[in-house]
């Protein structure tokens, strides 16, 4: 009897541990189970070894972030070979429990994958070259197969993964960019306007955003294994700030024999190297960045244009004619202060606004250097924007924006074409 209890017992127990074993074993793999088995949150972090590459790669709220074998900001690539793992499908059990793995690359991966800490080793194709073989991690000898997409994996490099924008900012939250060095310039945004920090004139909103755009649209041609020197060393500077940061862009000396320049940034460690034509594109939208129209608005548009010199004021009022029976545009015409006892001189006004709409500012001065001596002698005002003119000489007359610090240099063609004499705008009395 006892003998018996005893067999019982021993029974019971292996039993008890064969399944604790069992237990303990990676659950058996089945076709179209997802390959890193279900994971239920967004993937933290990503590893991949191979023959080159030892990576280690974490999410940052919605940004991904190179911790090994450099510290850098991911690529996009980086985040879609997350989610190519993450969405990948066992598409065939092969064998389970597999004796000899060499067979299918797999005693020596080629590479070991794991997302949050889920591995997969990586093998070889398979015969009919459309799928590659792996194997979970955890002790499991299951030889899946996969789609052959994995072969990419054993393949990548560092610099793939690494992103290529030379600086990384949020465009639509700029609120200063500058160029300081062998290019200078630079604009101040407040709301909706934009403003030469310099000069405190008006800066072309639509030419500041290219600038911008050809900042943040560049790319790295390639990474260097060499530190970043001080910012002070380089030859041109680029700063880009907002509320929440404020990057910076350094270029340095041109690369002898390649239109390449060596470039490094404030958030990287290591220097890199840009085209030359990122420089020669700064050069061009640096160059335009001056908002070069006088008046926001169209003065040919304008409902109400007023022009003042010698103690002569002038307000045109526009007015618009409704077209004959024939069809067409409504024939706009203007009234000296509204009054329609009071016609202006249709022919002289035409000339006269578009001259203002089609003449450009030449340049800007800061307050402390165009200031200094202004005699203004006209004024112009076109829908409530006023500007005073020093019309001193052809060559350095100036203009002054009622609110803005800054003063313009408006060279000969609108020196020429602020002559009128306001009184000459009304038609002669019949």
């Amino acid at each position: 009897m006892k003998r018996i209890s005893l067999l019982l017992a021993l029974i019971i127990l292996l039993s008890v541990a064969y399944f604790v074993a069992r237990s303990n074993e990676p659950a058996p793999a089945s076709e179209d189970d997802p390959i890193f088995g279900g994971l239920e949150k967004e993937v933290d972090s990503l590893r991949i070894a191979n023959d080159s590459l030892n990576l280690l790669a974490v999410r940052r709220g919605d940004n991904w972030f190179l911790v090994l074998p450099v510290k850098d900001r991911a690529s996009r690539d980086l985040a879609d070979v997350v989610e190519f793992l993450r969405a990948s499908l066992v598409a065939r059990v092969v064998e389970r429990d597999a004796p000899d793995l060499s067979p299918y690359g797999l005693q020596v991966p080629r590479a070991t994958v794991s997302l949050d800490g889920r591995e997969v080793t990586i093998g070889s194709f398979n015969p009919t070259g459309d799928g590659i073989y792996l194997c979970r991690g955890g002790g499991s000898r299951d030889v899946l197969l996969a789609g052959k997409g994995f072969d990419a994996i054993p393949r990548l490099g560092a610099g793939r993964l690494r992103d290529r924008t030379p600086l990384l900012f949020p465009i639509r939250d700029i609120l200063h960019i500058g160029l300081d060095g062998e290019l200078q310039g630079d604009a101040t945004r407040k709301g909706k306007i934009w403003s030469l920090t310099r000069s405190g004139v008006r800066a072309s909103a639509s030419d500041v955003w290219r600038l911008a755009a050809a900042i943040r649209e560049s790319r790295i041609h390639r990474f260097l294994d060499e530190k970043r020197p001080a910012m002070s060393d380089a030859s041109l500077l680029v700063v880009v700030q907002g509320d929440l940061f404020a990057d910076t862009l350094a270029i340095g000396d041109p690369v002898p024999g390649a239109a390449l320049r060596q470039a490094w940034a404030s958030d990287r460690s290591m220097m890199f190297l840009v085209p030359v034509r990122l420089v020669d594109s700064l050069n061009v939208h640096v160059d335009s960045i001056l908002d070069s129209r006088l008046f926001l608005a169209d003065p040919r548009m304008a409902e109400r244009v007023v022009v003042e010199r010698s103690g002569v004021r002038q307000t045109l009022v526009r007015r618009e004619q409704e077209p004959l029976a024939g069809g067409g545009e409504p024939v706009p015409f203007w009234l000296i202060d509204g009054d329609p006892k009071r016609p202006a001189s249709r022919t002289k006004v035409i000339a006269f606004l578009e001259n203002l709409s089609s003449r450009r500012v030449v340049g800007a001065f800061p307050p402390s250097i165009g200031s200094e001596g202004f005699h203004p002698v006209l004024m112009i005002e076109v829908d409530g924007e006023r500007i005073e003119f020093d019309l001193r000489d052809r060559d350095s007359s100036l203009g002054r924006r009622v609110g803005e610090e800054g003063v313009l240099l408006l060279g000969e063609g609108l020196y020429f074409a602020l002559q009128t004499d306001p009184a000459d705008l009304e038609s002669p009395a019949k």
